[in-house]
């Protein structure tokens, strides 16, 4: 990684610190072995996306994460571009 890349990726990680996140452009739904998982890892893999840190949230399905009407936990599953 040259020094570009570098600096790229501390400025990407003093801006999560700070609370900067990304929200997501679509999702992947699926039921168990329907390939969601084969389609997640398949786009992760291109350069002009960034999959969130974890593959399976669960935040629309946790009632007490849902319930509490605060999405910024919800954002901090996606990071920057």
């Amino acid at each position: 990684m040259g020094f570009s890349g570098v600096v790229k990726k501390n400025a990407k990680q003093l801006l999560n610190n700070f609370g900067y996140y990304s929200k997501p452009n679509f999702l992947i739904i699926g039921i168990e072995k329907s390939g969601s998982s084969g389609l997640f890892n398949t786009l992760s893999q291109h350069s002009s996306l960034s999959p969130s840190f974890k593959k399976e949230i669960h935040y629309f399905d946790n009632d007490f994460l849902y319930f509490q009407n605060n999405f910024t936990n919800y954002y901090h599953y996606f990071p920057l571009p």
